[in-house]
């Protein structure tokens, strides 16, 4: 089950969807470029609110920057997972640069059965600097912890019974 998303900040900051390619590899992604107007530069965000299954979940998704930026002191990817009583949980912050797609799988059991906001927040790098931060969060999904089911099929049978 999942409520609307809340915009980002006013003004020149977006998190749009759409597709982007890191690496040579097109995937589905939120654009989400740090706001780069005028000094000082800020960060831009994405909410999604959902209720999480009773069983044990994660979240994956993707960080990337896209290939036809050339980003220039990279990009700072954080998730912030706001719970029911509004207690904000640090998920995820990592700094990334130029290159192939980086996937990551974080851990929600903690969490099972609770209504949570997901935060995907982009920041500009060490250096406030926000040019060709062409920051991507690619496919974030929450997926269960554990296969719900283990099937190969090693051969169709055509044969009547």
């Amino acid at each position: 089950e999942q409520r609307p998303a809340e915009p980002s900040a006013p003004g020149p900051a977006r998190f749009v969807r759409g597709a982007a390619s890191c690496g040579g590899v097109v995937r589905p992604a939120f654009a989400a470029p740090p706001v780069f107007d005028k000094p000082p530069h800020g960060y831009v965000f994405g909410e999604f609110v959902v209720r999480l299954p009773e069983e044990p979940t994660e979240l994956t998704f993707g960080i990337g920057i896209n290939e036809t930026a050339a980003s220039a002191d990279g990009v700072t990817f954080s998730v912030v997972l706001i719970d029911e009583k509004a207690g904000r949980h640090l998920l995820f912050k990592e700094h990334h640069s130029n290159g192939p797609w980086r996937d990551e799988r974080l851990p929600l059991t903690a969490f099972a059965g609770q209504w949570v906001t997901f935060r995907f927040q982009t920041d500009c790098g060490p250096r406030d600097d926000a040019n060709s931060d062409s920051a991507r969060w690619a496919e974030p999904r929450i997926v269960y912890a554990e296969a719900r089911y283990d099937v190969t099929l090693e051969e169709i049978s055509t044969d009547t019974p």
